[in-house]
């Protein structure tokens, strides 16, 4: 998991309005969140072929799943 602290973004947002994951709703856009990382997996395939990785985040205002396809090696 400390990998994932050094997962940069490819875009920077603004992280100074941190959206709270209960306000998430309506259209897709990016958002800023920020949380607590209550569980870490490994994502598999067909075959079970390890795929990527998927962390959940709570912030107090609900729980969010973020999906990282090709990135199974985060899950340490």
């Amino acid at each position: 998991m400390v990998d994932l602290l050094y997962l940069f973004p490819r875009r920077y947002i603004d992280i100074a309005e941190v959206t709270p994951v209960g306000a998430l709703a309506g259209p897709a856009r990016e958002v800023a969140v920020l949380g607590m990382l209550v569980s870490a997996r490994r994502l598999k395939g067909r075959g079970g072929r390890i795929t990527g990785f998927e962390a959940v985040l709570d912030d107090g205002t609900g729980k969010i799943a973020c999906s990282f396809f090709g990135r199974a090696f985060l899950a340490g």
